[in-house]
């Protein structure tokens, strides 16, 4: 499982959770896709700085 965030502006859209599946695919709940999916992780988790935890 992740959190994902840009540091100073985690809330609403800007702060993200999801749980990786395998070394590139991450499931979690995003109002892009309006539901649940599985999308590459490449492409849906933000540009550097990004700050993970596990």
């Amino acid at each position: 499982m992740y959190q994902e965030s840009k540091k100073g502006a985690s809330s609403g859209a800007n702060d993200h959770t999801g749980v990786f599946v395998n070394k590139r695919q991450v499931i979690h709940c995003t109002y892009l896709l309006n539901d649940i999916g599985i999308t590459n992780a490449e492409g849906w988790t933000s540009d550097p700085p990004t700050y993970f935890s596990a």
